[in-house]
């Protein structure tokens, strides 16, 4: 077991580059004991072989969570009551009011919990893709076994109902989606949610985001992500737990960062939907990258001239070491696609905040900073976008 992670209390509520926002730091996907393939656990592990939804309800795993300093956590159970005799009693409309009820209960100034629902889809019957994609605060949960519930399905029913719209005047919530463990386009058996297809403006209103890390610190989806990005998808990059149930939280590192208003479920959720958000493997590291001012997450509604000049402050209060950034820029795949380094930073002794002047041409330009010791990078930022389409 990692050790705790002990923090500097006064650098955890230091404020973003503008002012405007605080850094907060949680998961964005998790499940309690109403997801169905949990309950199969519990049930052949110590229930005799019978389901036992009450075991690890909501309640406990926010607990856990609280207790284990993340700031916000989505608990996402999987809404798929078809797919066997366990989840077809694991995830119903009263488990789903259970959910939003003990979140509500388990609320604080100093933790939010968020609700939403793991669209997972493990069989293809109608060629609309496979995939397992959270939905954040929505008002219902949708099946993916149902007939016809594909992604093309969920996307027009999410996004075309405008209900993701933030100020939409309406008092629609605002839902933010996730490609979760993403896979490179392929074969038709693979998990890519159909090649990625669907990209629009609208589309992209409400899926906001992909995990980058997932579970573990490996890798592997780097390379998956940077090819959404090239794809069109204007996505921040998450990490989250995947953990089914609290066992194991204390040993889960990675972590979703948000620049929010406030720590409040409202506040992250829209900060999650303005992609003000970065991937991490430190838990308690404070990230943000802007491009000619504008903060990451942000599509441009024209291309500044001339070069860009890139600022990125990075601290870590936990004590981690920032020794270096690294500036990419990418392409989209009409434009040839690639993403590659336009600047390696070194980060001095004692500073947080490190600039520089990149040059124009791309079409997305995002940030990596790595720690004393480690070859690999420690988080990526979400990009700020050339283009609002």
């Amino acid at each position: 077991v990692p050790p705790l992670v002990i923090a500097r209390p006064a650098e955890l509520a230091e404020p973003s580059m503008s002012g405007a926002y605080r850094f907060y730091l949680g998961s964005t996907h998790a499940h309690s004991g109403y997801s169905g393939d949990h309950a199969k656990t519990v049930a052949t592990k110590f229930n005799n072989g019978a389901a036992d939804y009450a075991r690890h309800a909501p309640a406990e795993v926010f607990a856990k969570a609280r207790a284990n300093g993340l700031d916000f956590y989505c608990l996402t159970d999987h809404s798929s009551p078809e797919q066997n005799e366990f989840y077809k009693n694991g995830f119903t409309d009263e488990h789903w009011a259970a959910t939003k009820r003990q979140a509500a209960d388990a609320t604080t100034p100093a933790f939010a919990p968020i609700v939403g629902y793991e669209f997972s889809r493990n069989v293809d019957p109608d060629h609309g893709g496979l995939g397992h994609m959270n939905v954040l605060n929505a008002p219902d949960w949708y099946s993916a076994y149902a007939p016809g519930h594909t992604f093309a399905w969920l996307y027009d029913r999410l996004g075309g109902t405008r209900r993701a719209a933030v100020g939409s005047g309406g008092g629609d919530p605002v839902i933010v989606a996730q490609f979760n463990h993403p896979q490179m386009p392929g074969g038709a058996a693979v998990k890519n949610f159909n090649n990625y297809k669907g990209r629009t403006k609208a589309t992209n209103d409400v899926v906001r985001l992909a995990e980058v890390w997932n579970s573990t610190d490996r890798m592997g989806y780097v390379p998956t992500v940077r090819k959404i990005w090239a794809l069109g998808w204007k996505v921040a990059p998450t990490a989250g737990t995947d953990l089914h149930g609290p066992v194991g939280m204390e040993n889960r590192r990675i972590r979703t960062g948000v620049l929010a208003e406030a720590l409040t479920p409202d506040a992250v959720v829209r900060a999650l939907h303005a992609r003000r958000a970065y991937a991490t493997l430190e838990p308690k590291l404070h990230l943000e990258f802007t491009l000619n001012g504008s903060t990451m997450g942000t599509a441009l509604p024209a291309r500044p001239p001339g070069d860009l000049t890139a600022k990125v402050f990075a601290n870590d209060p936990a004590g981690a070491v920032i020794t270096r950034v690294d500036l990419y820029g990418g392409k989209y795949e009409a434009n040839g696609g690639g993403t590659q380094v336009l600047a390696a930073v070194p980060v001095p002794p004692g500073k947080r905040t490190v600039e520089a002047t990149l040059p124009g041409g791309y079409d997305f330009y995002y940030a990596a900073v790595f720690k004393e010791g480690v070859d690999t990078a420690r988080a990526f930022t979400a990009p700020v976008w050339m283009d609002d389409d």
